[in-house]
């Protein structure tokens, strides 16, 4: 079965090496991995070494008010982050909270004792998924605690699967896996796992953080109290449909659109689509946006967390596409959430619809009469956002305890 997986990760690897000439985030990918050795030089000799690996930005996100609490109990230990992905790399890079980010390795044996060898770390930490073979069997070659957190498991992911059940016995043998879910426990746990526990989503954790940070754009503050304004955060053409016919029928709301895809020919298509004038985040340059502009673009990476807080409802996108964004940082602010519906992988999207707070929605006229109620009706608009509210502080403190378990091993 290794063999197998070993087959195809040199495929996928061959791919984005050929794939790598034309298109930008292949070429990262290649050429990062090119200076993984020397960046890791940098690491003194004489530091302990904390080890996290995210896959991407969102899962960085997810584990960061970890690495801050470990980073404020053990100061003198070298906090260094691996990522998989380009889009995690390049926006997180140069956080002041950790000492050293580069890329992951290549998931091979020569590769992954090489990579040990260098960083010989007292702790890994993977934060929710990912799960390398070659490079989890080398740290128990090296007895490094390996730990899994703010992890969801479903029955039919790959590692339960004939092929992923190396990796799954690989798996068994971690430290501490703290997961998000009851669901996710009760399925490990039937699997013969004895090193889960159940500590929540530090997501939680994080967008309570930014939702208390101080942040303010005076150019616009006239703008997002002169109507309600809905923000629409990370959209995908598949939400456009159900987005852009609102604008119309509701001219008592502003909205912020904020594409997923902020390349400039993505934001021009954006644009060309809309009924009723518009503005860019990257043409304000500190002006204020005039009164017959109902729509402001945000085209631009890092803005969209905090800019929830001046809005009144949110729609996240991906719920029509390849899965739902962060339905969390617009909650942790009070706002009433609404979505699409492919969200089977994210659990929090359904715990929100239950309490009041979240909205599954599947059609034009379904957000249509969302938005209508909201508008009429104050007290229906101000109970949903109580609600999503109430669910993010409810589901807060997953940091303290998966802390606890990886300060024991220090």
């Amino acid at each position: 079965m290794i063999g197998v997986y070993r087959l195809g990760y040199q495929l996928y690897r061959l791919g984005v090496n050929l794939a790598s000439p034309f298109h930008e985030k292949a070429k990262k990918w290649v050429q990062g991995r090119k200076s993984i050795f020397e960046d890791i030089a940098q690491i003194p000799a004489n530091k302990k070494v904390i080890w996290f690996h995210a896959a991407s930005l969102g899962e960085y996100e997810m584990g960061r008010p970890v690495i801050a609490k470990l980073r404020e109990q053990h100061p003198e230990h070298f906090i260094l982050v691996t990522f998989f992905s380009p889009s995690g790399y390049e926006n997180r890079k140069d956080d002041d909270l950790i000492d050293l980010a580069t890329y992951l390795p290549h998931d091979t044996a020569s590769s992954a004792k090489k990579f040990l060898e260098k960083v010989n770390p007292v702790l890994a930490v993977f934060i929710k998924y990912e799960f390398w073979p070659s490079i989890l069997k080398e740290c128990f070659n090296r007895s490094i605690p390996v730990n899994v957190i703010s992890a969801t498991f479903r029955e039919g992911q790959f590692i339960f699967s004939s092929l992923g059940r190396p990796i799954l016995k690989l798996l068994s043998r971690s430290t501490f896996i703290g997961v998000q879910d009851q669901s996710s426990l009760d399925l490990l746990k039937f699997k013969g796992f004895t090193n889960a526990v159940l500590t929540g989503d530090s997501r939680f954790d994080n967008v309570m953080r930014l939702s208390h940070e101080s942040y303010s754009v005076p150019a616009l503050e006239d703008w997002f109290n002169m109507k309600p304004t809905i923000v629409c955060g990370s959209i995908w053409p598949e939400d456009e449909e159900i987005l852009l016919p609102q604008i119309m029928r509701h001219p008592y709301f502003n909205f912020v659109l904020a594409p997923h895809d902020v390349k400039a020919s993505n934001v021009r298509r954006l644009r060309d689509r809309l009924p009723a004038k518009s503005v860019t985040w990257s043409e304000l340059d500190g002006s204020e946006i005039d009164d017959e502009t109902p729509i402001m673009i945000l085209d631009t990476i890092g803005q969209l967390s905090r800019l929830y807080r001046f809005g009144k409802i949110a729609y996240v996108g991906g719920g029509f596409k390849t899965g739902l964004h962060n339905i969390l940082e617009p909650a942790a602010y009070g706002m009433p959430v609404l979505f699409g519906p492919q969200h089977q992988k994210f659990w929090e999207a359904e715990a929100m619809k239950q309490a009041g707070g979240g909205f599954e929605v599947h059609s034009v006229e379904e957000v249509n009469a969302l938005l209508q109620r909201f508008g009429d009706r104050t007290d229906v608009l101000a109970n949903a956002s109580q609600a999503a509210l109430q669910f993010v502080r409810d589901h807060a403190g997953a940091t303290e305890l998966t802390v606890q378990h990886l300060h024991r091993q220090l």
